[in-house]
C-alpha cells in the first residue's frame, strides 16, 4: 500500500505528538528533585488553618537513599508525625516513610525544620497499595510518577494539618539551602 502525502504527514503529527507526551514522562524518569507547598486546603476535606510548610526531596542517583527536608510553622497543635504518602492529588493513601515521629527522631513542636534520608530499611509500604516494606525502588518509582504527598499530623488533626503534592523541580530553577 501506497502512502499518500496526507497520510504520511498525519503519522508524523501522530509520532510528534506521542513524542511530546511520551517523552515528557520519559523526562520524568530522570527527575531527582521534587517539592511540595504544604497547606491545610490540600488535606481531604481541606482544613482551614494557619500553619503551612514546604517540603523538598532528592532521590540519590544510584536509588540508595531518598534525601529530605520539611518545614512547618504555626501548627495548631504538636506535631506527632510526618510522612511521604502514596496517592495521587486528590486521594489518600498510605504512609510509604516516617519524616519523623515513629521510628524517626521526634518532631519539631510547633514549628521547625526536619531533615534526614530515607532508605530502604525506612520503607513501611503501604502493602494494600502495592509497595512493600523496604521497596525503595517502588517508592522512588511512584515519586518520579508525581504519586507522593507530604503529610503533617498532630493530635488535632490525626489525619493531617497540612499535605501538599510533591512535584519535580528542573535542577536549573531548584533552591539550595535551608531556604528552599
Amino acid at each position: 500500500m501506497k502512502m499518500t502525502g496526507f497520510r504520511k504527514s498525519g503519522m508524523a503529527a501522530a509520532a510528534a505528538v506521542l513524542m511530546a507526551y511520551g517523552g515528557s514522562s520519559l523526562a520524568g524518569d530522570h527527575t531527582t528533585y521534587f517539592k511540595a507547598e504544604l497547606s491545610g486546603l490540600n488535606m481531604l476535606p481541606s482544613i482551614y488553618t494557619q500553619a503551612y510548610g514546604k517540603m523538598t526531596t532528592e532521590i540519590d542517583p544510584y536509588g540508595k537513599y531518598i534525601y529530605y527536608k520539611l518545614y512547618c510553622e504555626k501548627m495548631s497543635d504538636r506535631v506527632t508525625a510526618a510522612h511521604i504518602h502514596f496517592a495521587q492529588k486528590f486521594s489518600d493513601g498510605g504512609p510509604i516513610a516516617f519524616l519523623c515521629g515513629g521510628p524517626k527522631p521526634a518532631c519539631p513542636e510547633y514549628s521547625g525544620w526536619v531533615e534526614g534520608k530515607i532508605y530502604a530499611s525506612d520503607i513501611v509500604g503501604p502493602e494494600g497499595q502495592g509497595i512493600k516494606p523496604g521497596d525503595i525502588k517502588s517508592a522512588i518509582a511512584v515519586m518520579k510518577k508525581g504519586l507522593t504527598y507530604g503529610n503533617v499530623h498532630n493530635a488535632s488533626f490525626p489525619k493531617g494539618e497540612l499535605r501538599g503534592q510533591l512535584h519535580p523541580v528542573e535542577e536549573s530553577t531548584r533552591s539550595t539551602g535551608r531556604g528552599m
